[in-house]
């Protein structure tokens, strides 16, 4: 018992509260009407007073049993049908409208997310969007291998060699044109001084018997030939670098993402030589930095350790070259 009145627990919410009056109560939480049984020190009140507001006690030490009122059980209130309600129905309607809206929203915006997630995991370069004019793609690619060639060859999806041989063939035809062009200007230099180094590289090459102007006029065919057939040989150079990349690739690795990959590393890992339109040390700088580049490359596209990459960039140039020493 507490000690100015008795503390009451409602039989409908369950919530204590202190009452120092008997007879019709109303509970202060959910508004249910109980009957108090009279109790020694407390008044029997017939009218509903509102009792006190104070806050449930957690664990009472005295609950008076309650019953319902005598007088009946309150009459349950009867929910409205919203249908009956114009108002209702008006204000119901548009919160369906509202979350219909809002759901829509939600869908496009998640939509949004995903596209924006798969972008961001299935890279595209530049070159193949067609969103720029032709230079301003290539430049553009060109920045994107240069600013980092790591995060770029691991982020392309290789699916198609279109793009990437169109890439490769422009850089390749641009080196090969060079190449012919800056031996011409060589050879439109000679004196005497280069007729007789001509002289001596012929006669350790075993032909004593040919005059340094006729070396010097098979090599001004043969640049002749690099710079007017260099669309053609560049297109060569792609496919023929890629293939023996690739068998280098199905020899060193032990799982590989398909020819495609090896592919889109080479062609776009000839960038470097670009650089062979610096006279004299253009050809040296742009041929070593492309073999490192596509290093980098083919262990990026194809999850290679940068040992495993070496090998399967280098291993089939050197067979070639120690192939061709062998049968000269």
């Amino acid at each position: 018992m507490a000690q100015d009145g008795f503390l009451v627990r409602c039989v409908s919410c369950g919530r204590n509260f202190e009452s120092r009056r008997a007879g019709r109560l109303t509970c202060p939480v959910c508004k249910t009407q109980i009957w108090l049984e009279p109790q020694p020190g407390l008044e029997l009140v017939e009218s509903e007073e509102p009792v006190s507001d104070s806050e449930p006690v957690a664990n009472p030490t005295t609950v008076d049993e309650l019953r319902p009122d005598p007088g009946g059980e309150p009459e349950p209130m009867e929910e409205e049908d919203p249908g009956d309600d114009p108002a209702a129905a008006a204000t119901e309607e548009k919160l369906s409208d509202a979350d219909e809206e809002l759901s829509a929203e939600a869908l496009k915006r998640l939509a949004e997310l995903q596209q924006r997630l798969k972008g961001e995991t299935s890279f595209i370069p530049a070159w193949q969007l067609r969103e720029q004019g032709l230079l301003g793609r290539f430049w553009t690619t060109i920045k994107q291998v240069y600013g980092n060639p790591s995060a770029f060859f691991a982020a392309i999806e290789p699916k198609s060699t279109r793009g990437a041989l169109s890439f490769g063939w422009i850089v390749c035809t641009w080196a090969v044109a060079f190449f012919g062009i800056y031996g011409l200007w060589q050879l439109s230099q000679a004196g005497p001084e280069q007729l007789e180094q001509l002289r001596q590289a012929a006669a350790q090459s075993g032909a004593k018997d040919m005059k340094p102007e006729e070396l010097i006029e098979t090599l001004r065919g043969m640049f002749m030939v690099s710079l007017f057939a260099s669309p053609l040989l560049g297109i060569l150079n792609v496919f023929v670098t890629a293939g023996l990349m690739h068998l280098g690739v199905m020899l060193v690795a032990e799982r590989h993402r398909g020819f495609a990959a090896t592919f889109h590393a080479t062609a776009y890992g000839f960038v470097p030589l670009l650089l062979v339109a610096i006279p004299f040390v253009g050809h040296l700088i742009g041929g070593l930095w492309s073999v490192v580049l596509q290093v980098i490359a083919v262990g990026q596209v194809h999850r290679m350790g940068p040992g495993r990459a070496a090998l399967a960039v280098l291993m089939p140039v050197t067979g070639m070259m120690l192939m061709l020493w062998a049968a000269m």
